[in-house]
């Protein structure tokens, strides 16, 4: 599960859990459901410092999960998990609710149905741009200031989260076809900019996956060497992240 260590907002915890880091909160609350759950944590930052190797045994614990789920709205998150999806060929979903809580996004990707996520992401944009609405960027900022920050409030987040999750739950059984005949929804939940009203939803299509071409199950020293090229890509990544101006503007979802 990835997570922020916010300890009572936007989620099912409470203040029972205060104190409590929210990886650890939230293993307790799933076993209260289902005292046979096993939940496997592990705490990781994300874009942060950790060491190259770390990143790669990430990478390969994520490869073994049915599903990955990126609730973070955090680009950099995003692209690790990509690369994740790219080593094991993974389905992965992200949701997002966009600052001041106007509307959120659900999108997915399955291999071999639908492209691969960052390009889902541009199609997205450029679905935006054509809508003559791109998507705004703000500085995330929660430390209060001058202006308050544009910030969604827990019902808009449940909103989005509910959705995602029927989403979620389509993908892992899965169903043939589909609940969702679109792999990308905005849903609107008050009048703002792209929305003129609650409830207001749009379906985009991102286009099927591209062809493949069958090939032999790649050679162990291959895929190992694959994975440390991509460990690499990151670490330049987030180097070249960490070396940006201060006050760099990041999307507002």
């Amino acid at each position: 599960m990835m997570t922020s260590s916010c300890p009572i907002v936007r989620h099912d915890l409470d203040w029972r859990d205060a104190g409590t880091h929210k990886v650890d909160a939230v293993a307790s609350r799933i076993q209260l459901v289902n005292a046979g759950a096993k939940c496997k944590k592990r705490k990781h930052r994300l874009g942060g410092q950790e060491a190259s190797g770390s990143i790669e045994s990430l990478i390969e614990t994520l490869a073994e999960c049915d599903l990955l789920i990126d609730a973070t709205a955090q680009p950099s998150v995003f692209t690790y998990l990509c690369a994740a999806v790219t080593v094991a060929k993974k389905p992965l979903l992200w949701a997002e609710v966009f600052g001041g809580g106007f509307g959120g996004m659900i999108a997915r990707h399955r291999p071999l149905l639908e492209p691969d996520p960052l390009s889902m992401r541009r199609a997205i944009e450029l679905w935006c741009v054509e809508q003559g609405k791109p998507i705004g960027r703000t500085p995330n900022v929660y430390g209060g200031g001058p202006e308050s920050p544009a910030i969604a409030d827990d019902a808009d987040v449940t909103v989005i989260a509910a959705h995602a999750a029927r989403m979620a739950i389509d993908m892992l059984i899965p169903r043939e076809p589909s609940t969702f005949p679109n792999s990308v929804y905005m849903i609107g939940l008050a009048a703002g900019w792209i929305f003129e009203q609650p409830f207001e939803t749009y379906p985009i299509d991102v286009g099927a996956a591209a062809p493949t071409v069958p090939r032999e199950a790649p050679d162990p020293q291959e895929a190992a060497d694959e994975l440390a090229r991509i460990v690499q890509l990151l670490k330049e990544y987030k180097d070249g992240a960490l070396s940006g101006a201060p006050g760099e503007e990041t999307p507002s979802a």
